[in-house]
Order: C-alpha cells, then structure tokens, then sequence
C-alpha cells in the first residue's frame, strides 16, 4: 500500500508541473497578461523559465523515493549506455546551438523593453523557424535527445524509471500544442516542413508518424 501510495505521489507531483508549465506556455494565457498587465510582459519569459526550474527542483526534492530497483545492468553492459548517452549530450548541445540562449531565458526581452523597442504582438519571444542542422533529423530534436539521455542508464530506479515515461508522454502531447502555435506564426511552411519530417523519432513507421 505505502508504494501504491508513493507512486500516486511523484505521478501527481509531476502532473503538477506539468500542468502547470503548460498553462503559463498558452498562448491565451500570455494574451491575458498582454491585456491585464502589458507592463509585465517583458518580463514574462524570465520568470515562466525561472518558475519552471524552481518547481522541477522542488519535484525531486518533495518526492518520496521507493527502494525499488528497475535494472541494474553489469559490466561490461553498463559501459554500453555510455555510447547513446554520448549522442544525446552531443546532439543536445547541437540542438541548443540552434537557439538564441537570451531569447530563450528572457534576457532579450528584458533588453529590448529597456530600448523601448518591445513588441507586445510577440507575447513572450520572438519566434524563429528551425528546420535546418538537427531539425532535419526530427521536428523536436531537443525532446528526442533528451528522452535518450534520460532513458539510456545503467541503474535505474523506480522514481527515475516513472520519472522517465512522464516526460517522454509530457514530450509527445506538449509537442502538438507547441506546434499549433508555430503552425499559427509560419502557416503552411510549418505544415509542409511537418510533411517531410518525423515528430520526435527520425523515422516514420508503416509511413506515420507516430512520435
């Protein structure tokens, strides 16, 4: 019963951040602040950024960790997650080299409210279109190279294992929301730029993409 109930605890705590996290990433939502409060808006990708690492945090540290061992893989086949480990830290970092850093943590915003050159129909970034460098491998190679990361490990635990499939499945639903915002600034390259290319994974199955 205790682990029935731990387990309740970190799916609940982690719905919590998920919902959470996605509420403030509405478009709705930051439309309201654009409305109701236009002179925080600035300052609203810092703090959903600093908000969202807070709680993330606090999720490890609230939540109780079982004694339950998922695998605990031997030598020399522990040595083997190191490779696909490997590829996602390098291809994250690719993938991150895509990004303005400062756009994406909020300092852009804040710099351009101080030259008064803030552009309040861009609600909390300026969105720009990525399709080239590991863009091409899948449409969110940031969720992909993370799933890898999280997934391929020599010890896992129960806490780390439903951990895991929480944010793979909070990966793939957010991942449509996200689209539908970018399909509503880029229209129909967005859409043809889904055509071409997987979700998550960088390969179709049976010609659909399911991830």
């Amino acid at each position: 019963m205790e682990l029935v109930l731990d387990i309740a605890i970190i799916l609940f705590c982690f719905t919590i951040f998920a919902v959470s996290h996605s509420l403030l990433a509405l478009n709705s939502t930051k439309n309201y602040i654009a409305i109701k409060y236009p002179e925080y808006l600035p300052f609203y990708r810092i703090g959903f950024v600093a908000l969202a690492i807070i709680l993330f945090f606090l999720y490890f540290i609230v939540t109780p960790k079982p004694d339950i061992i998922i695998y605990d893989l031997l030598p020399p086949f522990d040595l083997l997650t190191l490779i696909p480990q490997l590829i996602a830290i390098i291809g994250l970092l690719y993938t991150l080299r895509q990004f303005d850093l400062k756009e994406f943590m909020g300092y852009e915003q804040i710099k351009r409210w101080k030259n008064h050159s803030y552009n309040k129909q861009e609600l909390d970034e300026h969105k720009t279109l990525h399709i080239k460098g590991p863009y091409r491998i899948c449409r969110h190679p940031l969720y992909l190279f993370t799933i890898m990361l999280l997934g391929f490990r020599p010890y896992m635990t129960l806490f780390y294992f439903l951990t895991f499939l929480a944010t793979t499945l909070y990966f793939y639903i957010g991942s449509f929301y996200e689209e539908r915002k970018l399909i509503e600034v880029f229209g129909s390259q967005y859409i043809e730029y889904q055509k071409k290319t997987g979700r998550i994974l960088p390969f179709k199955l049976s010609n659909l993409r399911i991830l």
